[in-house]
């Protein structure tokens, strides 16, 4: 599965009691309530209402969502609507702790600018001005509504226990409402629920996408590109398996004439012998997986009484290909080594600096740690992967260890008979900072976690 992680582009503070202030360049953005110092300890109800405004997008002008249409073109996922999408604000600090935070993300409908001013404080009125604030989208233009206009009926909503979570939440419907073009891509109004100064502060501070720091505001949009080719151990008397046919010519991943995205009909037969007669399964449906790789149904072969089975691969009438797959009686997560039940784990192709445009098969292998003794013409080292099952990857900045991209469905590690990897998109993370890999796998039916501490650094090579 893949993640693709698209950063703020702008943003800026809009403070409901310094009307003209901007605040397109702090590294801070206020969300929530607040009551003016001398106020404090009275019945005034007199304050600031601060919101949050964040364009993401190729361009902070552009009015299309592109990267994601992008991603479909260039066939890393299939259409718009097997994606899902959160938007992410990380937390910097809460100056007043309350027993609940509500806030609520709504698209904007109206074009701003993000501004060059620093003004955060809401008792100073006289701040920097020119670009969007409070009542003004622009130098020259109001907000249709002061505080900032947005779409109705794309209410995202996120409720936190104690005031210092970072915000995360689902907005897949408003990032699909960008690319379809329901509405163009004005970026989001994020708010407190309830916006009522009497209530006291609840006010929030987060990073913006000026800070020095790993945390700026980003959009993830995940989904499942993951590979389970159970090729090299179909398991007996589960339905938890797939087969995968690659299609290559001259080294290189192509589609089969004729059978591509969306015209992609194909049916598999899996038998018990090289022949397609005496099959335990007809017509088991496939489908194109992504260039050049097709992906069948789940597969049940319980009725199997040999150590190997065979795929044949049909278009129509014509066999495509032919396979063989080795069955397994028992979960492939259970290994020959009871004492030292971890294994060693590298990541032999890993560069030290990458573009943050590009996209690369990272490669996981994987070994026992106290391989058996054996008499060998080349190193055991060099020798096959061992195969991850039910892994998963995460990535931490190294200098403050922060997880950047947590272990989830969406980082899943794929397989194959010949190795472990996953895809991997570089754009979106922090440019020049030491990052590293961490991965998740399961063994003898326990998880286990390895650092692998070789660190990256991401770079702006324009």
């Amino acid at each position: 599965m893949s993640v693709y992680r698209i950063p703020a582009t702008k943003d800026s503070t809009l403070i409901s009691q310094s009307l003209f202030a901007n605040a397109g360049q702090s590294e801070i953005l206020l969300i929530g309530t607040r009551r003016r110092f001398e106020d404090i300890g009275t019945n005034a109800d007199t304050g600031s209402i601060c919101r949050a405004v964040i364009k993401f997008g190729e361009t902070p002008i552009s009015t299309s969502f592109a990267e994601i249409t992008n991603l479909i073109n260039n066939e890393y996922i299939s259409s718009s609507e097997c994606v899902t999408a959160s938007l992410k604000i990380f937390h910097a600090y809460s100056d007043d702790y309350a027993s609940t935070y509500n806030f609520e993300i709504n698209p904007l409908s109206q074009q701003w600018d993000e501004g060059d001013g620093f003004d955060l404080e809401p008792t100073e009125i006289s701040g920097d001005s020119g670009s969007c604030c409070w009542t003004q989208s622009d130098s020259s233009t109001y907000w249709t509504l002061p505080g900032g206009a947005t779409q109705s009926d794309y209410l995202a909503q996120v409720t936190h226990s104690t005031g210092d979570e970072d915000i995360e939440v689902d907005i897949t419907t408003t990032v699909k409402a960008w690319v379809d073009g329901t509405f163009a891509n004005y970026g989001l109004l994020v708010k407190a629920n309830n916006e009522e100064v009497t209530t006291g502060s609840r006010f929030k501070r987060v990073y913006s996408r000026n800070t020095n720091t790993p945390y700026e505001p980003v959009i993830e949009v995940k989904w499942d590109d993951r590979i389970r080719d159970d090729r090299v151990g179909i398991l007996n008397n589960t339905s938890d398996n797939k087969l995968y046919l690659y299609y290559k010519q001259r080294g290189q991943l192509i589609d089969i004439p004729g059978i591509t995205k969306g015209n992609d009909t194909l049916y598999v037969k899996i038998t018990q012998t090289t022949t397609s007669s005496a099959a335990i399964i007809t017509d088991l449906s496939a489908s194109w997986k992504r260039k050049g790789i097709y992906e069948t149904d789940a597969i049940n072969i319980s009725g199997s009484t040999t150590s190997s089975v065979y795929d044949h691969w049909y278009s129509g009438s014509t066999l495509l290909s032919s396979g063989t797959c080795s069955v397994a009686t028992s979960s492939m997560n259970t290994y020959l080594s009871p004492i030292y039940d971890y294994f060693v784990i590298t990541i032999p192709n890993l560069q030290e600096e990458y573009d943050k445009g590009d996209v690369k098969n990272i490669e996981v292998f994987a070994r026992d740690r106290y391989p058996t003794y054996t008499y060998s013409t080349s190193s055991i080292i060099e020798q096959q992967t061992q195969t991850l099952y039910n892994a998963s990857f995460s990535i931490s900045d190294y200098e403050t260890d922060e997880r950047l991209i947590d272990y989830s469905k969406f980082t899943a590690i794929s397989y194959n008979s010949d190795m472990n990897w996953f895809r991997f998109f570089f754009t979106g993370l922090p440019l020049n900072r030491p990052l590293y890999f961490s991965i998740k796998y399961e063994k003898d039916g326990t998880e286990r976690y390895e650092k692998y501490l070789k660190t990256f650094v991401i770079r702006n090579k324009e």
